[in-house]
């Protein structure tokens, strides 16, 4: 499936990595691989994998955001008590939260309930785009060493 993605260049790495950070599971570090082992540069290629990567994660922030109104809640059945729960539990950690958002399972929906919390945006960007960013340098390097 990523070499698909490949043919379409630095454009089909932002769009496959933008896409493996929304809801929709999609190996984005398989992707940066096989870009690097085509020759793709190194440094734009993880540029690109995190911005759109980073894009795709806040996407899931904001669908958080905008689900979190008197109408949502009711549609979804979400009571105060699970809410408040929710809160104690993201109000020790915060948008530090963001640093771990690379993670496979737990880091997509967790950009929604942070979202949905209304979790700090500028200090949650910061974390999300650093935590992301690490994990791709990571990816290289594994790659180039190996």
């Amino acid at each position: 499936m990523s070499a698909d993605w490949i043919e379409y260049g630095y454009a089909g790495l932002f769009l496959g990595s933008f896409l493996a950070a929304t809801l929709i599971p999609f190996p984005s570090e398989a992707l940066l691989v096989s870009s690097l082992g085509l020759g793709m540069h190194p440094v734009l290629a993880i540029t690109v994998a995190t911005f759109g990567n980073f894009l795709g994660g806040m996407t899931n922030y904001g669908l958080g955001y905008v689900a979190n109104s008197d109408r949502m809640l009711s549609k979804f059945g979400i009571n105060m008590e699970r809410i408040h729960r929710w809160e104690a539990r993201s109000n020790r950690w915060g948008f530090w939260l963001g640093l771990i958002a690379w993670l496979p399972l737990v880091g997509d929906p967790m950009l929604v309930i942070l979202g949905f919390l209304k979790t700090r945006f500028w200090p949650l960007c910061a974390t999300v785009f650093v935590g992301k960013l690490v994990r791709y340098i990571v990816i290289g390097l594994i790659f180039y060493c190996w």
